[in-house]
């Protein structure tokens, strides 16, 4: 399968895909940057996390 091919069956991406890109974004590479406490073990608080992103849990 050609690489072009790929990029078109794939061009669309769900909301959760979206979400889980933009968290792992955050997280992985920007958590500071947005006032996230990174605690010792390397967690966030999920709560910390949704009020800088704006997201609530269902």
């Amino acid at each position: 399968m050609s690489s072009q091919h790929y990029k078109k069956k794939h061009h669309y991406e769900t909301p959760l895909v979206k979400l889980s890109k933009s968290l792992s974004y955050v997280l992985r590479h920007h958590a500071k940057d947005e006032g996230l406490d990174i605690r010792e073990d390397g967690y966030v608080k999920l709560d910390d996390l949704q009020e800088k992103t704006g997201k609530q849990s269902g």
